[in-house]
């Protein structure tokens, strides 16, 4: 290693001692420093697949603003995006098995190797789907959040209509007064929602009593 970011500046030196010492946890997982990139670590694996623990700082971030090493990676594309953050999160759990830290680039997940269609790998390469089901654990090995639409209603339960249970888009959720005193909010879909204001015995319990209303609007 070199007291040496990599664009020339000098590195303090008890912020050398902190990187020396990482350099020498790294060695210990198994990382490697580059020959021709000083404080570069990198870790290759089999089947195309190369971690690396950059210690040299960035334009963003200079290495003695945050000493962290810069996780990023090399991935075969034709792995599944699932695979890939699978084996994100346990390279940073071994990581961390070894006390080294790790920081995420401002870009992590696009152009390292995931697909530029799935939204919630470029922005969060080390969360959801990696093929667990996040409510249960099963092992579903696909891109899906959840195994069931039970365990996404355990999940996210302002996802589905809360009189007809349906499931929600993003777009459809519309927030509806139980009561207005106290305040109680249920989720519900928008043809229940038309039903709740123009059929009295659709669902009357959802219906605030009449001296509420009045006294809420004439607030």
């Amino acid at each position: 290693m070199e007291p040496i970011d990599k664009f020339g500046n000098d590195i303090y030196s008890h912020i050398y001692d902190e990187l020396c010492e990482y350099g020498a946890r790294l060695k210990q997982a198994g990382y490697r420093e580059s020959q021709n990139k000083p404080n570069l670590f990198y870790f290759q694996k089999t089947g195309g697949v190369t971690f690396f623990m950059d210690m040299r700082g960035t334009p963003q971030v200079k290495i003695w603003e945050d000493t962290r090493p810069l996780f990023y990676w090399n991935i075969e594309l034709t792995m599944p995006n699932w695979a890939k953050r699978r084996m994100l999160k346990k390279e940073r759990g071994r990581l961390l098995g070894h006390r080294v830290p790790l920081r995420l680039s401002f870009y992590a997940g696009l152009g390292q190797g995931f697909s530029s269609a799935d939204d919630d790998t470029i922005s969060n390469p080390l969360g959801w789907p990696d093929g667990y089901c996040r409510v249960c654990g099963t092992d579903m090995r696909a891109d899906k959040k959840y195994c069931s639409e039970e365990c996404e209603r355990e999940f996210l339960p302002s996802r589905f209509c809360e009189v007809c249970e349906d499931r929600l888009e993003w777009d459809g959720t519309i927030r509806h007064h139980v009561s207005y005193y106290p305040e109680e909010i249920v989720t519900v879909c928008r043809s229940c929602h038309n039903k709740i204001h123009m059929d009295e015995s659709f669902s009357p319990e959802l219906t605030p009593p009449q001296d509420e209303i009045d006294r809420f609007y004439d607030r």
